[in-house]
C-alpha cells in the first residue's frame, strides 16, 4: 500500500491504519484525530509528513515503523510503540504532552531514537516497562524532562549517546534499570542534569550550569 499527498484530518478513530499490511507513507498529513496514524502487525515507512494535534500521533504497535523527515507536534503523546521496532530519525518532534513514548520493545532489535530536534514536550522521550531503546545524537531542548524513565518502570535498557541536552527542566532522570550513558552534553537546566542511579558510565558525559548540587548522579560529569 501507498499513500502520498494525502490529508486525514478530524476522524473518530484513526486518520490512516494499517493492519497486517507494508505501507509506504510520504508527503501527507495527519490531524485532528484520536491516532493520526496506526500501525498493527505491520511494516510502516513514513517520510516528508505533518502529525498534528492528535491525541497519539503515531501509534506503532507490534510492528515496524520507520519515520524520517517528519515533523510530530501539538499531541498528546507524539511518537508511541509497543510490541514493536521503531527507527525516528532526522524528525521534529515538539510541543507534545510526551514526544516519544517507547515501551516492551519487540524481538526485532532495539528501538532507535536518533538525529531528531526534541523541543517543547512535557517529556521528550519516556522509556517504559521492558524497552530496550538507543537515543542517540538528538538535540533535546526545552522539555520538562529531557530523557526519562515512566513511574514504576521495570526491566528496560537504554544506551544514551552523543545527545545535546539544553534548557529543559531536568535532563535526564532514570530509574533503576540498565541504562548506559556516555558522551552526552547536558547544559542549563533548571534542576537535575543527570540523575541515574546504577547507570553505566561510558565516560565523557559534560554537565554544565545545571542548576541542582551535584549535577549529575550515577554518571561522573565533567
Amino acid at each position: 500500500m501507498t499513500v502520498a499527498g494525502s490529508n486525514f484530518t478530524g476522524n473518530t478513530l484513526s486518520g490512516m491504519t494499517a493492519f497486517s499490511a507494508a505501507a509506504e507513507v510520504g508527503s501527507s498529513r495527519f490531524a485532528g484525530s484520536p491516532t493520526g496514524i496506526e500501525a498493527a502487525e505491520s511494516r510502516l515507512t513514513l517520510r516528508g509528513s505533518d502529525v498534528d494535534r492528535n491525541r497519539t500521533g503515531l501509534l506503532c504497535s507490534r510492528s515496524v515503523c520507520d519515520v524520517r523527515g517528519t515533523t510530530v507536534h501539538r499531541s498528546g503523546t507524539g511518537v508511541q510503540t509497543v510490541q514493536g521496532r521503531l527507527v525516528l530519525r532526522s524528525d521534529e518532534v515538539r510541543g507534545n504532552d510526551v514526544g516519544v513514548a517507547v515501551n516492551a520493545t519487540g524481538g526485532a532489535g532495539p528501538d532507535e531514537v536518533a538525529l531528531n530536534h526534541i523541543s517543547g514536550n512535557g517529556t521528550g522521550v519516556l522509556v517504559g516497562s521492558l524497552a530496550d531503546v538507543s537515543v542517540q545524537r538528538n538535540r533535546i531542548d526545552g522539555n520538562g524532562v529531557g530523557i526519562a524513565t515512566a513511574p514504576g518502570t521495570t526491566g528496560y535498557r537504554l544506551t544514551a549517546e552523543r545527545n545535546t541536552l539544553d534548557r529543559n527542566h531536568d535532563g535526564m532522570l532514570l530509574d533503576a534499570g540498565l541504562a548506559r550513558l556516555g558522551r552526552d552534553v547536558v547544559r542549563d537546566s533548571t534542576d537535575w542534569g543527570i540523575r541515574a542511579p546504577g547507570a553505566v558510565d561510558l565516560g565523557g558525559n559534560v554537565g554544565t550550569g545545571n542548576g541542582h548540587v551535584p549535577q549529575c548522579l550515577g554518571v561522573t560529569c565533567s
